[in-house]
């Protein structure tokens, strides 16, 4: 079997090496590789992996034959070179990173699709720049958009700012900067996104991110403005609730359709927002 496991070794306490990271995908060779090229213009040592990833090659669309060809591949790509530079991996990527991040300083990651990104601060705390829409884990249906947390923290917050996402000079997208990979940062772009703004996996994008004018990040539907103003029991749990529980309302009331089903659920919510309040007032 051509594969090996990764696996981390122990390391003295002294200063990580600081390095790109270049993940292979669909673009196994040299030539006419825009994320080689990036990750080249870094000036920084490389370490080049294709992973093969156990839940990703367990889809009955991967086989044996599939797998031989990505080896050959890589094979063919290290020939060249004289010497072994890709270096195939079966492991998980999340597994892969984490170990990595224990021996080097990872300063870039860079691949066909995201988080390849090219993001530049300008004036009124404002993000240009171009990236990928590609889907946030294999076998997941979310799709992101991804910048680094270098990009992240000139927003004024950091990496905890609700920002605008404007993909294209459309939509209005209001999200968090979750967490991705190691050194990135991530936005969600729900289906309905997608569908509305016309959008592919895999496609380039012209992005625009700014800081979300409204602090709390989302709009609160009319159902709960009109509990938060008639039922002061209600105004008093959403005042010590923090805004990710907010949040969490805000989106379960928006995806219903029902009028009377958005009070029934927001009212036992809003119950059981307020035992979780007394139980800790108890301890």
């Amino acid at each position: 079997n051509p594969t090996r496991r990764w696996g981390t070794k122990h390391h003295l306490n002294m200063a990580k090496p600081a390095i790109s990271i270049l993940w292979l995908k669909r673009d196994l060779r040299w030539q006419d590789h825009t994320a080689l090229q990036s990750a080249l213009q870094a000036r920084l040592p490389i370490l080049a992996v294709y992973l093969k990833e156990p839940t990703q090659w367990a889809q009955i669309q991967y086989s044996d034959r599939q797998w031989q060809f990505v080896w050959d591949s890589v094979a063919a790509m290290n020939e060249i070179l004289g010497q072994q530079k890709v270096h195939a991996l079966c492991c998980e990527a999340l597994e892969f990173f984490e170990a990595c991040e224990q021996l080097f300083e990872i300063k870039g990651i860079y691949s066909h699709h995201a988080p390849l990104v090219k993001v530049t601060i300008v004036p009124r705390g404002r993000s240009l720049g171009a990236a990928f829409i590609d889907r946030m884990f294999p076998n997941m249906p979310h799709h992101v958009v991804c910048i680094s947390n270098g990009v992240a923290a000139n927003f004024p917050k950091g990496t905890r700012t609700r920002v605008v996402l404007r993909i294209n000079g459309q939509g209005y997208i209001q999200c968090g900067l979750n967490s991705h990979s190691p050194g990135i940062r991530c936005m969600m772009v729900s289906k309905a996104h997608m569908k509305s703004l016309g959008l592919m996996a895999g496609e380039k994008v012209a992005i625009e991110i700014y800081e979300d004018p409204n602090p709390l990040g989302v709009e609160i539907p009319e159902v709960l403005l009109a509990l938060l103003d008639q039922d002061p029991i209600v105004a008093e749990v959403w005042a010590r609730m923090t805004d990710g529980r907010k949040r969490t309302i805000c989106h379960s009331t928006k995806r219903l359709k029902n009028v009377d089903l958005q009070v029934e659920r927001a009212l036992e919510f809003f119950a059981a927002e307020q035992e979780k309040q007394r139980s800790r007032g108890r301890k």
